[in-house]
């Protein structure tokens, strides 16, 4: 659980209350919050002596919004259990303030012979059978803001649907969590081709049952269209240019392209389906078309279509969405007007900020100065200045020194280029472009980043919202990577540590006030905002994407102004700075004289990043960071079990032991379940060296039930097989192992000779594959075989000489 999410997430447990599947979900809840409560659907006194143990609070209905104290809530059914595949991304998720809830996969039982009438459900590969039943996904409003919370267990009540009244502009679709019913098993939806999604298209196959088939739970709510991909966008062309299909499968076909920020591709669809369309205008169509102008920032289509909606049904979507609409187009009467409408439906926070701040006297949209430094950038910067169109009034770009097309890209843009030597001084040629911008506020950006096409319409926005002169700020903005970048990277930290890469950097601020950047390297304003006593605020209206196409390379040439900076570092936090950037390029032995500098780091940060020279077998300098790391947070879990695993890996099984006595219990509520379960790993494997077989057993069964797929475990529960002599489950839980990793073993097994020929080659696959922890469990349990049970001196010799041969390092 983090900390974080505790805060803003609370779980509401809605519906039949059975006890026993009541425990199960709350124990599931808590994995992601504290903040759990008990709606009462029949005001039973029982229910809150039954539940009493389970350290949750029973409400009622109509004290819910009063018990919330957190900003999102989700609601589940005692059936269910929340499962979170992120904390980051949904933390991330919950603070788009554009946003009044989610749809969430649920994933449901049925009984088979219910959908037997469907088979295109089937063949669209959505079926898992468990156990004789079957699971349905479905798109249900589950996840929504505090001041929502109310209507929106009144929608949940009223059954799967995808109507959701006064909030359908506003709903997104979340991926990173998900409800499942108990006993379901993972499985992929498996796409089977475009030729179903063709039939459903021309209508030879339905979306759902009908009305007279009384099966509500298998209508609306299906989710056979959330498989899609932008394969499939010509054939939705093809059908729309034909006048096939219905309103829900383009509505959904919309709303993936709007999530994936395709809006060119959806105004295409989108108007090639509604010139064949023929049906009565409805709402919920031009609500979606309105959001998809609306991020191609072509503000008068979006205003006609949500003006549409505003004439259907006056939702409190479409008026506020109409109201900010009117603002960028600087009609602050006309934005004053829709603002306050919606707010009377509805107390959004932050619409009643926007009109406090647009209701001020002399009120007007800021003129924008966008400034980046560039060189040889030819690949990347026609991104970045294409997303910027529209929103920037002035872009400044200092070259240091092209020698591509950089500066003629630019000036096709419409840019001002200033060339500038450069000096090994990233903050000297940024203050350069700063001198030249004339702008009343400063967005500085690199050549690399661009702001995303969901983000555009944000940062128009926030041009509206800017304070005057006299109460200007400092504004910070998320730097976040862009998705294929961060799953393409190579880089040690990325791919080892798992360090958010994503962050907070002060990017927007006041032109025309003398502030200027200091440091050679990791440069920054704060000297200047001090000295000129400009607050810094937070902004969650926008945020910066970092592309990376070229990364290593532009690293590379960044790394004279970085040890040119080294000498004179006296800030930590900068000295941190540095250590990560050495750690991006895979470069630990540059990088560790940095983080020597650092004071006070991040326990997890610190844990992650000993864990890495660790993995390098670099011990000493792991030691040294977790023990600075235990200086500032004694307690840290993470920092003990990174300690742990130093230790594990160093055969120091004792202090392993020790170290986690006391210990474990409290890692295993702290961390996340696949930190639980190596720290029981560790924990098991240093007791079964010490011959405390039937607590080691329990520890390695623990991390093997928490996390079945590492292969760690599974090897660890072969050495706790073998210590207790539990040799039938040896050969059967290595059988699945050689089985698993395509080991060919090719003799019989009649005696132990024979098992510890077989733990031979699984030392030699594992050594081959670079997975030393297996191997060396392979090769102790090869050690204890030829020490117990082979008796035979001439099959001892041969075992003995064929362990030495063997290399696990």
């Amino acid at each position: 659980m983090s900390n974080q999410l505790n805060k803003m997430l609370s779980i509401c447990i809605f519906g039949e209350n059975c006890l026993s599947s009541l425990e199960q979900c709350v124990r599931h809840a808590k994995k992601l919050t504290n903040r759990i409560f008990l709606i009462d659907m029949k005001s039973d006194d029982q229910i809150k002596l039954e539940t009493e143990d389970l350290g949750i609070q029973v409400i009622d209905a109509s004290s819910l919004l009063s018990a919330l104290q957190s900003e999102w809530v989700l609601f589940v059914k005692p059936e269910e259990r929340p499962v979170l595949s992120s904390n980051e991304n949904l933390c991330s998720s919950l603070g788009n303030r554009l946003i009044d809830g989610y749809a969430v996969s649920v994933k449901s039982i049925i009984e088979p012979s219910l959908l037997e009438p469907y088979q295109w459900v089937k063949n669209l590969g959505q079926l898992k059978n468990v156990s004789g039943a079957t699971y349905i996904s479905r798109l249900e409003l589950r996840l929504l803001r505090r001041i929502h919370a109310v209507k929106g267990l009144n929608i949940i009540l009223d059954g799967p649907s995808r109507e959701w009244p006064g909030l359908e502009g506003n709903i997104g679709r979340i991926d990173n969590i998900k409800v499942e019913s108990y006993g379901e098993e993972e499985g992929e939806v498996q796409d089977k081709g475009k030729e179903h999604d063709i039939r459903c298209l021309k209508g030879e196959l339905k979306f759902g049952p009908s009305e007279e088939d009384n099966m509500v739970e298998l209508t609306e709510g299906i989710i056979g269209f959330s498989v899609l991909h932008m394969g499939y966008l010509k054939s939705f062309m093809e059908s729309a240019r034909l006048g096939l299909g219905n309103d829900k499968i383009y509505l959904t076909m919309l709303h993936y392209l709007g999530r994936e920020g395709k809006f060119r591709e959806a105004k295409d669809l989108f108007e090639a389906w509604i010139i064949k369309r023929h049906d009565v205008e409805k709402w919920d169509i031009y609500m979606r078309a309105g959001f998809i102008y609306a991020n191609l920032l072509d503000v008068d289509n979006a205003i006609n279509c949500y003006g549409k909606v505003a004439d259907l049904n006056k939702t409190y979507g479409a008026l506020s969405n109409l109201g900010k609409l009117y603002l960028v187009k600087g009609k602050k009467e006309r934005a004053l007007s829709y603002l306050e409408m919606a707010t009377e439906l509805e107390p959004d926070p932050f619409d009643r900020q926007i009109v406090s701040i647009i209701s001020k006297e002399g009120w007007k949209m800021r003129r924008l100065s966008v400034c980046m430094i560039a060189r040889d950038e030819e690949k990347a910067i026609q991104q970045s200045l294409e997303s910027i169109v529209g929103i920037a009034d002035e872009v400044i770009v200092v070259d240091t020194g092209s020698s591509d097309k950089t500066k003629e890209i630019v000036r096709e843009f419409g840019g001002k280029v200033i060339e500038a030597e450069w000096q090994d001084d990233f903050s000297a040629a940024r203050n350069v472009g700063l001198q030249e911008a004339t702008g009343d506020y400063i967005l500085c950006m690199d050549a690399d980043e661009f702001v995303d096409s969901r983000q555009r319409f944000g940062l128009l926005l926030a041009k509206c919202l800017l304070p005057p002169a006299r109460e200007a700020r400092a504004y910070m903005v998320k730097v976040e990577p862009e998705k294929e970048a961060a799953e393409l990277s190579v880089s040690i930290l990325s791919k080892f540590t798992g360090h958010e890469q994503e962050e907070y950097q002060i990017r927007l601020f006041p032109g025309g006030m003398g502030i200027q950047f200091h440091g050679a390297a990791f440069e920054t304003i704060d000297e200047s905002l001090h000295h000129l006593g400009i607050e810094v605020a937070g902004n969650d209206i926008f945020k910066i994407t970092h592309s990376k196409p070229d990364g290593k390379a532009r690293d590379q040439r960044k790394v004279p102004a970085v040890m040119k900076y080294f000498e004179i570092i006296r800030d930590p936090a900068k000295a941190l700075e540095g250590g990560l950037f050495f750690l991006r390029l895979g470069d630990l032995d540059r990088a560790y004289p940095w983080l020597e500098k650092t004071e006070k780091m991040e326990p997890a940060l610190s844990a992650k990043i000993a864990r890495l020279y660790s993995m390098k077998n670099q011990h000493d300098r792991a030691k040294k960071i977790i023990k600075k790391g235990l200086e500032y947070s004694p307690e840290s879990s993470d920092l003990i079990l990174a300690l742990a695993e130093v230790h594990h890996k160093q055969g120091q099984y004792n202090k392993v032991r020790n170290l986690l006595a006391d210990r474990i219990d409290v890692i295993k509520k702290d961390l996340d379940p696949e930190a639980a379960a190596e720290a029981s790993y560790y924990y098991g494997i240093a007791l079964l060296e010490a011959d405390l077989l039937a607590e080691g057993v329990e520890h390695i069964a623990y991390s093997s039930e928490n996390n079945p797929l590492d292969t760690r475990y599974k090897i660890g529960s072969l050495y706790a097989f073998s210590k207790a002599d539990q040799w039938e489950q040896v050969l059967e839980v290595a059988g699945q192992v050689v089985n698993e990793e395509k080991i060919n073993i090719d003799h019989e097994i009649k005696d132990f000779s024979d098992v510890g020929l077989v733990f031979i080659e699984l030392v030699r696959h594992f050594a081959g594959s670079n997975n030393s922890e297996e191997a060396n469990i392979c090769h102790k349990i090869l050690e204890h075989i030829i020490r117990t049970r082979i008796s035979n001196k001439e099959e001892v010799e041969k075992m003995t000489q064929m362990l030495g041969g063997l290399s696990v390092s």
